[in-house]
């Protein structure tokens, strides 16, 4: 299974550490993309894709499931090619949106009508503005609408777990 993580700023957490090696373990192939200018201490160099270069999507297309990892810092990428990968990945594989992704996925009308959860202590303003674009709110820290899964950020054990039970087609 072929994992793509995204990360949208420089916020990069000893749990984000810890989930990149548990799917690192498991010897799944992992890309990591990082803003320009970014750096992730803790992961092998080789396994960092160059700044969020979008333009030819087809090296991106090939991955299973998709990690967005946020703080609501998007002005480091293109939305546009961003949104377009994200849209494709959610009718071929499986999308992760931790923290405060899914207000980036609601804006690009990505998860309409879905249900989400999102980091709702830290950023409890956006319930409504998530309703406003569509998409059903769950406070939960883990939730998942069919290839879709939303993290409040603070359950990475649980999520890796479901992410492998979804990959191994345990859950539909």
């Amino acid at each position: 299974m072929r994992v793509l993580f995204l990360l949208t700023d420089h916020f990069y957490d000893d749990d984000f550490l810890e989930l990149y090696k548990r799917f690192d373990q498991d010897n799944y192939d992992i890309k990591v993309a990082t803003p320009k200018g970014y750096s992730v201490t803790g992961i092998k160099n080789t396994k960092i894709m160059p700044d969020y270069k979008f333009e030819d999507l087809s090296p991106y297309k090939q991955f299973d499931i998709a990690i967005l990892i946020s703080y609501y810092d998007y002005e480091s990428f293109n939305v546009i090619e961003l949104k377009e990968l994200i849209g494709y990945l959610l009718t071929k594989g499986t999308v992760v949106a931790i923290r405060t992704a899914p207000i980036f996925l609601a804006e690009q009308k990505l998860i309409k009508g879905k249900k989400t959860t999102w980091d709702y202590l830290e950023f409890p303003q956006f319930e409504q503005y998530l309703r406003d674009h569509g998409v059903n709110t769950i406070k939960t820290d883990l939730f998942f609408d069919g290839n879709y899964i939303s993290s409040r950020g603070c359950c990475y054990d649980l999520l890796y777990k479901i992410i492998n039970l979804k990959a191994k087609g345990f859950i539909l």
